[in-house]
């Protein structure tokens, strides 16, 4: 294997077209710690440059001695953090061709995009003000000397006026943000406050322990064992109860109500039922991703709606990345598209037809016989 691959380029180039104009703001800021404050400050600056600095830096792509090695794990974090579905299916799709072809893979520089990075995105993305209008004047800045509201924190990170672990800067700066975006900002604090308070917690019941005699601490672990006893059976009992997905185009919500109700009671004592109408919470794709990894099991009701839907691709990589077991259900006839992930996805698979309502009880026996079978890994 070469020590060059000349798809990579190609990587490069393609999820630089999708992080093109605000977008490339976007990148700016989540890269702020991992490329040179002259690159990111260039006017004409774009997302294959930044991308090359993290090649050039060692953060993506390693190659050392004779070893080549794929790492473009950084890539991943970003695509998923801006909720760019098609960067990430093209970072994927790159992983996957090239997992057998490294054999003695070294890693790149072990540094992430930090929590506060993150959130501080997030914060941004969501905010509902108009923060160009009110920000600049927070610090006795021009507004006209600003592009948008990510060029302008850009710059108030660069002249120090907003910096990772400086509270009051922070707190500072989280002031002129909604509630919902100042919430989320904040949430890098709150878990350094947290961890710091769990700590010192630590530390004081160590020193109780060490100067108590040994009666004392007897008895402490004694109400200890008996406490855990009390709360194991319960514990037991929720560990027990697997989750099922159901994914799904709300176009289908009617059926997907019925099979909703009909495994709720039926499966009632081992499962509980995801559905995101009912029990998803936050941004959308942050939630399917949490929903996907928590279920044994992805009831994917496909329909024309649903492979057309901006989640379906998202979806499906996550279900091929946490390897999860689905079960297709076709939710109505229609002409699918071959070359579709989905398509892909359940290739040769067997699959549920409820587009025939008057088999719907056969159907959900059907369903049903299959979640047990796939349980217990007999399929």
């Amino acid at each position: 294997m070469s020590l060059f691959d000349p798809e990579f380029p190609g990587l490069l180039a393609d999820i630089s077209e999708i992080y093109t104009g605000e977008k490339l703001f976007w990148l700016r800021l989540l890269l702020y710690d991992h490329c040179s404050g002259s690159l990111l400050s260039r006017r004409n600056v774009t997302g294959h440059d930044l991308f090359n600095e993290l090649k050039t830096r060692g953060y993506i792509w390693y190659e050392p001695n004779d070893a080549s090695c794929t790492d473009v794990e950084i890539l991943v974090v970003i695509a998923e953090v801006t909720e760019e579905t098609r960067a990430l299916q093209i970072i994927r799709k790159f992983k996957q061709k090239h997992k057998n072809n490294y054999k003695n893979c070294y890693f790149t520089k072990g540094k992430p995009i930090s929590e506060y990075r993150k959130n501080l995105f997030k914060a941004l993305r969501s905010n509902t003000t108009d923060l160009l209008a009110t920000m600049p004047g927070h610090y006795g800045l021009n507004p006209a000397d600003f592009k948008n509201k990510w060029d302008l924190v850009f710059k108030l990170e660069g002249n120090n006026h907003v910096e990772e672990g400086d509270i009051e800067k922070m707190k500072h700066f989280a002031k002129i943000l909604d509630e919902d975006a100042k919430e989320i900002f904040l949430q890098t604090q709150n878990a350094s406050a947290s961890k710091g308070t769990r700590k010192r917690q630590r530390l004081t019941t160590s020193d109780n322990d060490g100067n108590s005699d040994s009666g004392q601490s007897t008895s402490k672990q004694t109400r200890t064992r008996e406490s855990k006893s009390k709360e194991q059976p319960e514990m037991l009992k929720t560990k027990q109860k697997k989750q099922i997905l159901i994914s799904y185009s709300h176009n289908q919500s009617g059926t997907v109500g019925l099979i909703d109700n009909s495994l709720k009671k039926r499966l009632k004592d081992t499962h509980t039922i995801c559905i995101d109408k009912r029990t998803m919470s936050g941004r959308m794709s942050q939630s399917l991703d949490k929903a996907i990894c928590d279920s044994s099991i992805v009831l994917l009701c496909t329909s024309k709606a649903y492979e057309e839907s901006e989640y379906w691709a998202f979806e499906c990589d996550r279900i091929l990345e946490h390897g999860k077991k689905f079960i297709p259900l076709k939710m109505e006839s229609y002409e699918t598209k071959r070359d579709s992930l989905i398509q892909q996805l359940i290739a040769g698979r067997f699959y549920i037809d409820f587009s025939k309502t008057l088999k719907y009880e056969e159907n959900i026996n059907t369903l049903i016989r299959n979640i047990e079978e796939l349980e217990n890994n007999q399929v």
